[in-house]
């Protein structure tokens, strides 16, 4: 057990005294109170004398902790930022997305155009456009079609069909 720990074990056993010794016994108390500052003053001092010992050996440490420090608060404000403001910046990523997204689309598009390259359909910039077509008609199904036009559509058009679907095969 190293030296601090054992301060720090005397420490909370000192606290525990105080706080369950009555006050009717003031000269105990009083003579705890006296060791219990004491052994603070102790680890206080053995505390200090080690970071010098640190700053000593290595002068660049302290940057390193400075550096450290900085970044650390950095990233506490950032994640404050976005606790606060959430929807905002999950707004602003998807658009931010959505826009990397498009222009690297249109950039591999271009680069096959001027560069006379086949538009392979199972790789490269043919599959980028199937798979482009896909979300895009997928996001305007989920995101535009259903809100607006999904109750009319099941009322008027997929429970007629499915009627007569299902008395063409009841008599097969």
């Amino acid at each position: 057990m190293t030296t601090n720990t054992t301060f720090h074990h005397a420490l909370f056993v000192y606290y525990i005294t105080l706080t369950f010794i009555p006050s009717q016994f003031p000269l105990k108390r009083k003579s705890l109170y006296t060791i219990h500052r004491l052994i603070e003053h102790r680890i206080s001092s053995t505390l200090k004398m080690a970071s010098e010992s640190v700053t000593q050996e290595s002068g660049s440490n302290v940057e390193h902790k400075f550096v450290g420090d900085y970044v650390e608060k950095f990233w506490n404000h950032v994640r404050n930022f976005t606790k606060r403001n959430e929807f905002k910046v999950s707004l602003l990523l998807r658009v931010l997305a959505a826009v990397l997204y498009n222009c690297y689309f249109g950039a591999a598009v271009y680069y096959a155009r001027i560069n006379g390259l086949k538009i392979d359909w199972c790789g490269g910039v043919g599959m980028l456009i199937i798979l482009t077509i896909i979300t895009y008609c997928g996001l305007f199904y989920f995101k535009v079609f259903l809100p607006f036009w999904g109750d009319v559509t099941h009322s008027k058009i997929i429970l007629p069909i499915s009627k007569s679907l299902y008395l063409c095969w009841k008599y097969r």
